[in-house]
């Protein structure tokens, strides 16, 4: 069995792009609720939409190779650490 790198990165670069889409959606998501009268509703159709989107962009890219699985869920969640990075908030802060 051969590992075909060029898959496995490409695969990680969608995950890069659709954490950062995922987590950017989340953000926004938060803003939004702040002072919603519809705030679980909000919370809840977002995190459908945003699943949703994450899985079926997976599955597209990835298909049955675990590897590219890899690939891409450590690209999704190194989209995390990037934006943690760029908006100068620890992991605890977040956590809040």
């Amino acid at each position: 069995m051969t590992v075909d790198l060029y898959s496995v990165a490409s695969a990680g670069l969608v995950g890069i792009i659709t954490g950062l889409l995922y987590f950017m959606g989340l953000w926004w998501t938060l803003h939004r609720v702040i002072g919603s009268p519809q705030a679980m509703l909000w919370l809840l159709l977002s995190f459908v939409i945003r699943a949703i989107l994450a899985a079926a962009i997976a599955i597209a890219v990835c298909g049955l190779h675990l590897e590219n699985w890899l690939g891409w869920w450590i690209g999704f969640l190194a989209a995390r650490r990037l934006l943690v990075y760029w908006t100068g908030r620890t992991s605890s802060e977040l956590a809040l």
